[in-house]
């Protein structure tokens, strides 16, 4: 797999560079090789819309300095890769709530869409952290079945994706803290009905947002894991902070693909067991 990083960054330039012409999901996949729903969930990750939402708000932004100088909108629409100057109306209606002749009258400082800042990406390998942010959270009650577990105990062709895909549920949750030898420790809490309660405290957590183009398999939790403590280690020294090694996993099983995986991963910023 190539730089994650790199082929992120190439999908934006490859917009900018096309912004005149149509551009389709079947256009970004042939020239990334990644396939529609890698792309589409890199996308959602890096700069918060869709493929097709975020070309539509990059078209709408380069075209505002000749909606404002009152050219008219068949040609801009053509000149943007919009089908038809309806076309062009419809997707100015849908970002900015108001017909593109309305809204140049109004004088108003118009929003633009930019390219995402890409300098916060941790990278490693085949899979990136974006800078972690500090959050509060609530106090989180599970009604569930725990299973310890270990990644150290899957086997090399038996991925996590493969071993929890058969559970009932949409996300799993992963309460870890160190073991008595010095490895990790792990508690899998899968909901079920009549299941024991567990709550995961109150407080303030540092969130770590994960994207792997990789499968979560012995390999895939073993590169998680590596750039995680890479990032929080620098992070917890540089704030004057003990880390103590305690964290919350959270794998959205809906989302888990044999070559792509998102997990969030929260730090508690006080001492808990």
């Amino acid at each position: 797999m190539d730089d994650t990083l790199a082929l992120v960054k190439a999908l934006y330039l490859y917009i900018e560079e096309n912004i005149h012409e149509p551009l389709t999901l079947d256009m970004l996949e042939k020239t990334s090789g990644l396939s529609r729903f890698q792309i589409n969930r890199l996308f959602i990750r890096t700069c918060g819309y869709s493929p097709v939402a975020y070309i539509r708000r990059r078209k709408l932004s380069h075209s505002m300095p000749a909606l404002f100088s009152r050219q008219r909108l068949l040609d801009i629409a053509l000149d943007y890769g919009f089908e038809h100057e309806q076309s062009y109306i419809r997707a100015f209606r849908a970002v900015y709530a108001s017909s593109p002749a309305q809204y140049s009258k109004t004088n108003a400082n118009a929003t633009l869409t930019e390219p995402p800042l890409l300098d916060t990406i941790h990278l490693h390998a085949d899979g990136f952290f974006i800078d972690p942010a500090v959050q509060y959270h609530t106090a989180c009650t599970i009604a569930g079945v725990e299973t310890a577990y270990n990644y150290m105990d899957i086997d090399n062709g038996t991925s996590l994706h493969k071993a929890l895909q058969n559970q009932p549920v949409q996300q799993i949750t992963m309460v870890c803290y160190p073991a008595k030898q010095g490895s990790f420790s792990q508690r899998y809490v899968h909901t079920i009905p009549d299941g024991e309660t567990y709550t995961i405290p109150a407080g303030r957590y540092l969130v770590l947002e994960y994207t792997g183009l990789h499968t979560l398999d012995k390999l895939g939790a073993r590169k998680i894991r590596t750039l995680m403590y890479m990032i929080v280690e620098e992070w917890f020294a540089a704030n004057k902070l003990i880390w103590q090694h305690h964290f919350v996993e959270r794998v959205d099983m809906s989302i888990l693909r044999e070559r792509y995986c998102e997990m969030q991963i929260a730090i508690p910023l006080e001492h808990w067991y």
